[in-house]
């Protein structure tokens, strides 16, 4: 299958060049479940340790779940947070609230959409996250896509508001990741 080089030569574009500026701010690599889907999640850390990109490649899957379709789609998406609110358990290395913004794209079907086609998204993130001692972290958060779908409707392309995007906000995921540092 042709896909599979393309889209693994894209997503090594989309990594930061070169381990050390990895090891300078910190990395963490981990899996991404929902109802929505399930797939890998990758997190780079700034150097202050207050913000953080998430980059995620997942299968879309709400519709298979639901018996609406029988093979997925895929979906990659990036958001940069900010940590809004921080406490300091004395358990944890790291508790706090966090909001971000990003993009999403995709070839995914929509609800009552008969074919595939190519959506392109907003983001906004809103969750907490908690750092323990052994390196692992869970992201808990939903997330709010507003964008365009872009499909075949019988020889025509035909774009349209990607209604997903917004019936699944209410749709929690939940990140697990591993830090190195």
């Amino acid at each position: 299958m042709r896909l599979r080089p393309n889209l693994l030569a894209f997503i090594l574009l989309l990594l930061p060049n070169g381990h050390d500026a990895l090891a300078q701010k910190g990395f963490a690599v981990g899996s991404f479940q929902s109802f929505k889907g399930a797939g890998l999640s990758f997190e780079t850390l700034s150097p202050s340790g207050r913000e953080f990109n998430t980059f995620t490649l997942y299968a879309d899957l709400a519709s298979v779940y639901l018996g609406d379709n029988t093979a997925p789609g895929v979906k990659f998406s990036f958001s940069h947070n900010i940590r809004i609110a921080q406490f300091n358990p004395q358990t944890l290395d790291d508790l706090s609230l966090i909001a971000g913004s990003g993009f999403s794209a995709g070839w995914i079907k929509d609800s009552d959409r008969d074919n595939y086609g190519l959506c392109g998204a907003l983001s906004g993130t809103f969750g907490a996250r908690a750092v323990f001692p052994c390196r692992v972290c869970f992201i808990l958060g939903i997330t709010l896509e507003t964008g365009l779908l872009l499909y075949d409707n019988g020889g025509h392309p035909t774009t349209t508001l990607y209604r997903d995007g917004i019936y699944q906000t209410i749709l929690p995921h939940l990140t697990i990741l591993y830090q190195f540092k």
